[in-house]
């Protein structure tokens, strides 16, 4: 609740980066976001997060992955919000995740992301995202402003806010 009050949800395009069945996005939706994107693995929960957002009327773009080396097209500049929960951990192309996120973002859009502290590989946590942590953790400090950070540990949720003008720093 602490960090979906300090977000400008209300008619907000909201894209949801690992939204499973859509917890984060529903959130959203009740503090008024009108328009969103999601992306998960293809499958039953993604489903039902698209089923969800729809019977509440809101306008839903599904961005399904079914290879974890490939990821979605996100539309570019679209998104108000961005958000990316738990969800770097898992991936095993994390500065690719990171760059469509960004390019998703309208200029002056916020992105909302997790990035847990692990030390070693293990069933959550893969090498890839182990080792292109600090990559990403300095993209994401150099392309975005910090606004505020919360810790809950062992997790440190960042609210960034997109520059006014892009730098194209990943190209």
């Amino acid at each position: 609740k602490r960090i979906f009050n300090e977000l400008p949800l209300l008619n907000a395009s909201v894209l949801d980066v690992g939204s499973s069945v859509g917890t984060a996005s529903w959130i959203s939706a009740i503090y008024g976001a009108k328009e969103f994107g999601i992306s998960d693995i293809d499958g039953a929960p993604l489903d039902l997060a698209e089923d969800i957002l729809k019977s509440l009327g809101k306008k839903v773009t599904k961005y399904p992955i079914s290879n974890q080396f490939v990821l979605p097209e996100f539309k570019k500049n679209t998104y108000d919000i961005a958000l990316c929960l738990h969800v770097y951990e898992h991936t095993e192309v994390p500065l690719e995740l990171t760059k469509k996120i960004v390019d998703s973002l309208k200029s002056g859009g916020y992105f909302i992301y997790t990035y847990y502290k692990a030390s070693v590989a293990d069933g959550i946590n893969t090498q890839n995202g182990l080792i292109n942590r600090n990559k990403v953790l300095k993209h994401l400090k150099n392309e975005l402003f910090h606004l505020k950070k919360f810790n809950l540990n062992p997790y440190n949720i960042a609210i960034k806010k997109s520059w006014t003008w892009k730098k194209n720093l990943f190209y």
